[in-house]
């Protein structure tokens, strides 16, 4: 399950929701799932910016390294939450 938004106030979009169900982790469709995505909103019509963004909690390292593997940077930034806010340049 995947939630993504045109964020304007902060000019890029916004990944909200991304999950896999425990049952298929592990299995390579969290990779392919994410890469969907980010075709999908490179498709976007018009595209009004180049960068998607997301967070992540600091001991879900395996989220971490999925999000680094297609391209996702930490920005050693938190949000609200005090979660890792990543950026990936599109």
């Amino acid at each position: 399950m995947c939630l993504y938004i045109e964020d304007t106030d902060e000019q890029c979009y916004t990944i909200w929701h991304f999950f896999i169900d425990k049952t298929y982790q592990g299995k390579g469709y969290g990779k392919e799932a994410i890469k969907r995505v980010i075709d999908l909103i490179e498709k976007e019509p018009p595209l009004k910016t180049n960068k998607i963004a997301l967070t992540v909690e600091d001991e879900n390292t395996v989220a971490k390294k999925l999000y680094e593997s297609v391209g996702f940077y930490d920005t050693n930034e938190r949000d609200e939450d005090n979660e890792i806010i990543m950026m990936k340049n599109i």
